[in-house]
């Protein structure tokens, strides 16, 4: 804000380089636009009967989500310099894009197709906006503030509306998970993802700009009981996971340059027997979490994913559509609605081929490569603790579309969490870039002066 001549507060178009501390009303906008992003509060959005078929979609919320593209581009739009280089740094995930758009013209489902792509490239940009705007530290923090209220609403919606925030009996869809939480979610898988994912993020990436240490203690707490009373499986093989990847990589950052070599050859000498185990390792983790070693399914739908992928393998079916086309026939296999692909991989198979599985996965080995320079580097104290924050991302996208298809296409809110971490963690990441060349350029300003006398 600045003020005029006659005392009116005006709004101040941000320079390109500023990125400080927003006014309090257009962070709370933000916020809330995230909100809805990330799917908390979509069953009272969206009116959901569940004992009807579940429609997780309304033209209230497609009008929502529409406004909230609009927003983020507005933000990106307030600093176009630094909105055009956050979308240049993007670049690894906008060919995947672009592929599922071009995937129109094979598609069986081409409106549907155009439809997804434009939602998945719109939440994309939004992530560029709100970087762009906000800066990579604030925006980490609002997405973390953002996970803490969905779960925090979902604690809060089980003891105090059960009949909205459990799964009843008189479910249209599920019914045999009758009393199982899935809280402001649609689907206890939701919950249970967000409060893995949740829980390792207010343990290892959130600082004291996030809250008193009590507070996020408290936070992970309840994160653990959504968890536990989602009775997720996915959730609780992403929290296991994502606890050991923070702990090895707690144990990179204090060992120091000099030692980190020898630790990951350590680490790789310990993976070999873990390899040559991982079968009976395998099989005795998923009967521990109550499956069978089929996936509850998901093997046999993945085996037959491949064989119909063999017919159209480099560029699929088409974004998203392909399967919907498939699917009457795997309910009819099955006796069963498999509602997706359950696994992101198979997903974007199906829906862009090997082409666009290949693009999807450089798209995760440069965000894990980013994350990787960001969480070891000493010259990255302005991001804090949240410097780690972009790695646990890239670890829990990375085993949690193994089984849930949350990658690419706008489906929960992996995809919004991939979008706003991936634009964040490129630009944390010039900044280390900028950093070096100025201490570079630093060091040689006293050669140069010593020359000139």
């Amino acid at each position: 804000m600045q003020q005029t001549g006659t005392g009116k507060a005006q709004l101040r178009r941000p320079g390109d380089g500023d990125v400080a501390q927003r006014p309090a009303v257009i962070r709370l906008v933000a916020l809330a636009a995230l909100v809805v992003l990330f799917d908390v509060f979509r069953p009272q959005i969206v009116g959901i009967d569940f004992e009807q078929a579940i429609e997780i979609y309304s033209p209230l919320l497609r009008g929502l989500l529409i406004g909230i593209y609009a927003l983020g581009l507005c933000f990106g739009l307030m600093v176009p310099r630094r909105f055009a280089a956050t979308l240049l740094r993007a670049w690894p995930v906008f060919p995947v894009l672009l592929l599922a758009a071009l995937s129109a013209f094979w598609s069986p489902l081409p409106g549907v197709t155009l439809q997804k792509a434009f939602a998945s490239t719109a939440t994309f940009v939004l992530g560029c906006g709100y970087v762009a705007y906000f800066g990579a530290r604030e925006t980490l923090r609002l997405v973390a503030i953002v996970l803490a209220i969905g779960i925090l609403a979902s604690a809060l919606f089980a003891f105090a509306a059960p009949e909205q925030a459990l799964h009843q009996r008189t479910d249209a869809f599920e019914s045999i998970h009758a009393g199982v939480w899935r809280g402001v979610f649609y689907h206890r898988v939701l919950l249970g993802q967000a409060a893995a994912f949740t829980c390792i993020t207010w343990l290892f990436c959130a600082g004291p700009s996030l809250g008193p240490l009590v507070l996020r203690l408290a936070i992970a707490a309840v994160a653990v009981l959504c968890l536990v009373r989602s009775e997720s499986a996915g959730g609780y093989a992403a929290l296991v996971i994502g606890v050991a990847a923070m702990a090895g990589l707690r144990l990179l950052e204090g060992a120091g340059r000099s030692l980190r070599g020898v630790l990951l050859v350590l680490g790789l000498f310990f993976l070999v027997p873990l390899l040559l185990a991982s079968q009976a390792l395998l099989a005795a983790g998923i009967m521990a979490l109550g499956r069978d070693l089929t996936f509850t399914g998901r093997w046999q739908l993945w085996v037959l994913l491949i064989d119909l992928a063999r017919e159209n393998p480099w560029l699929g079916y088409g974004f998203s559509a392909g399967y919907q086309v498939l699917r009457p026939a795997i309910t009819a296999m099955f006796g069963y609605d498999f509602v997706n692909p359950h696994s992101g991989y198979m997903d974007i198979l199906i829906g862009l081929g090997v082409v666009g599985l290949l693009a999807a996965l450089f798209v995760l080995f440069v965000l894990l490569r980013q994350s990787l320079r960001l969480a070891l580097r000493e010259d990255v104290a302005r991001l804090g603790a949240l410097r780690c924050m972009p790695f646990a991302v890239a670890v829990f996208l990375i085993g949690a579309n193994v089984v849930e298809a949350m990658l690419i296409e706008s489906r929960g809110f992996a995809t919004a969490l991939l979008a706003l971490t991936f634009a964040a963690a490129g630009d944390a990441a010039r900044g280390i870039t900028a950093t070096r060349r100025r201490a570079t350029g630093l060091a040689v300003l006293p050669i140069l002066s010593g020359q000139t006398r």
